[in-house]
C-alpha cells in the first residue's frame, strides 16, 4: 500500500473488490469452487512450496521448469496488479472531488474484468493444468517403462531361442545303458511301466515292433525267454521263471523303483519263496513328500527312460486355428498313462504339466504340452536315450520342436515340413 502511494480508502476499495470476486467464484459463477474464499491464496502458496520440494523427485527437471514458469507468472501478475491499482487510483482521483465517493463509484470497470480474467487464468492453470501435466508425465513414463521391459524380454527370448537352436542342431550318438547301475535303473523303469512281478515269474510286455529291445534285455540279463501272446500279434513278452534269473533281476533293480507298488510285489515273492534278500525301499517310501528329491532322482538316471519306453508317448498335432495367421497351430505333447498315481506325481513335479484321473480307463494320465518348456524333456532324453521304437518318434518330435524354435510353424514352408513329419509317423 505504501509502495504505490495508496491511502486507506483506496486499499479498502481494492480489498472489497477482491473479496467480491472470490465470493462470485464460491457462489458458482465459475466452474471452479473453493471453500473458504481464501483457499485460492493458500493453494498458490502450497503449489509453490510443493514444486520447490519436488526438485529431487523422478520428474525433477519438469518440476523445476514448471516452478520457474510459475515464478515468472506470479511476478508478472504482481506487476500488472500494482499497475492496475495505480491506474484505478488515478482514475478515481480524476473523476471524483472527494475520497468519500470511492465507495459509491461503479468499480466494475474494464480493470475489474482484467483482474477477473487473470484470477480465472491463475485458478485454471495451477489447479488443473499442473495435475494434467503430472498425469501425462506418469502415463508417458509408464509407456516408456513398458516398452523397455518388452524390448528386454524380446531380446532375452530371442537369445534363448538362438541358444537352443544351436544346442539342438546336433544329436549325440545313440547309446544304451553301459554300466550295470544304469541298466538296473532302465530295467526298473521298464518293469514299473509295463512289467509284472508275480508269484513265480517276472514278465515285461513290449509292442511287436520292439522285439529287438526284448531280446536285448534277455541278452543283458542272461536269463528268460521272448514269446508271443496267444490272443494278439501286436505284443510280445519277456518272461523269467528261473530263480537265478529272478534273483539277478532283483539285484539289478533293488532300490531303483520310484513307487511302492512294485516293491510290494517283490516282498510278496520273497515271502512265498522264503528268499534271503535285503530289499531296499523305493524313492517314494524314503521321501513321500520331498518333491525336490523326486525331481533330482528322476533327472539323474535311466529310470524315466525305461518307464517311457514302456508307457510313454510323444505326439505331434497340427490343428486348424482361427487365431493364427496361416490357420494352423502346433502342439507337441509328452504323455504318460499309469495305474498308480505316485509315478505320475513324480514326473509332474519334474517337468510340470498336468495330470488327471480317467474313470473310464481307471488310469492316471499325465500330459506335458508347453512349447516353451519342452526343452526340459529334450534335455533329459538327449542325455538318457530311449531304446525302443519310440526313439525314432522322439527324434521327429524333437525336430518339430526345432522348427518351432526357428519360427517355421509361422510360415507355409515350415507348416508343410511339420505335416510331412506327422504323415511319416502315421506310416
Amino acid at each position: 500500500m505504501y509502495t504505490v502511494g495508496l491511502d486507506a480508502d483506496t486499499f479498502v476499495s481494492i480489498l472489497e473488490e477482491i473479496l467480491i470476486l472470490k465470493i462470485k467464484f464460491l457462489a458458482g459463477t465459475s466452474i471452479l469452487n473453493f471453500s473458504p474464499p481464501l483457499l485460492g491464496g493458500f493453494y498458490l502458496i502450497f503449489i509453490y512450496y510443493y514444486l520447490i520440494e519436488k526438485e529431487n523427485s523422478v520428474f525433477s527437471d519438469v518440476y523445476i521448469n514448471i516452478k520457474n514458469l510459475f515464478c515468472i507468472i506470479v511476478n508478472e501478475v504482481g506487476k500488472i496488479w500494482n499497475l492496475f491499482s495505480q491506474l484505478k487510483h488515478v482514475w478515481v482521483v480524476k473523476n471524483s472531488k472527494s475520497a468519500d465517493c470511492l465507495l459509491i463509484l461503479p468499480w466494475k470497470n474494464e480493470i475489474t474484468k482484467c483482474i477477473n480474467n487473470l484470477l480465472f487464468l491463475y485458478l485454471l492453470l495451477f489447479k488443473y493444468l499442473i495435475r494434467i501435466l503430472r498425469v501425462l508425465l506418469f502415463v508417458v513414463n509408464f509407456i516408456l517403462y513398458y516398452i523397455n521391459i518388452s524390448k528386454k524380454l524380446f531380446s532375452s527370448n530371442t537369445n534363448w531361442n538362438t541358444e537352443l537352436i544351436i544346442k539342438y542342431q546336433h544329436l549325440n550318438k545313440h547309446r544304451r545303458p553301459e554300466s550295470e547301475e544304469s541298466f538296473g535303473y532302465y530295467l526298473a523303469g521298464l518293469i514299473e511301466g509295463d512289467g509284472y512281478i508275480g508269484k513265480r515269474s517276472i514278465e515285461i510286455s513290449f509292442h511287436a515292433s520292439d522285439s529287438q529291445l526284448a531280446y536285448y534285455i534277455k541278452k543283458r540279463v542272461g536269463f528268460g525267454n521272448v514269446t508271443k501272446y496267444s490272443h494278439t500279434d501286436k505284443a510280445i513278452r519277456y518272461s523269467v521263471w528261473n530263480r537265478d534269473g529272478i534273483t539277478k533281476i532283483f539285484n539289478l533293480i533293488n532300490g531303483k523303483f520310484f513307487s511302492k507298488y512294485k516293491n510290494d510285489q517283490i516282498r510278496n515273492y520273497i515271502n512265498i519263496h522264503k528268499m534271503n534278500f535285503n530289499l531296499l525301499p523305493s524313492l517314494f517310501e524314503l521321501y513321500p513328500n520331498n518333491k525336490e528329491a523326486w525331481k533330482d532322482w528322476v533327472l539323474s538316471n535311466h529310470w524315466l527312460c525305461g518307464f517311457t519306453d514302456a508307457d510313454g508317448s510323444f505326439t505331434i498335432h497340427m490343428s486348424k486355428s482361427k487365431t493364427h495367421k496361416l490357420g494352423y497351430s502346433l502342439k507337441l505333447e509328452f504323455k504318460i498313462v499309469q495305474k498308480n498315481e505316485d509315478v505320475i506325481l513324480g514326473i509332474k513335479e519334474t517337468f510340470g504339466g498336468f495330470s488327471y484321473y480317467d474313470p473310464k480307463g481307471l488310469v492316471y494320465r499325465y500330459r506335458f504340452a508347453s512349447l516353451k518348456e519342452q526343452h526340459k524333456v529334450i534335455d533329459y532324453f538327449d542325455n538318457f536315450q530311449l531304446n525302443s521304437s519310440k526313439y525314432i518318434r522322439y527324434l521327429k518330435w524333437r525336430k518339430c520342436y526345432r522348427l518351432y524354435l526357428e519360427k517355421q510353424h509361422l510360415v507355409s514352408t515350415g507348416i508343410i515340413k511339420i505335416l510331412n513329419i506327422i504323415n511319416s509317423l502315421r506310416d
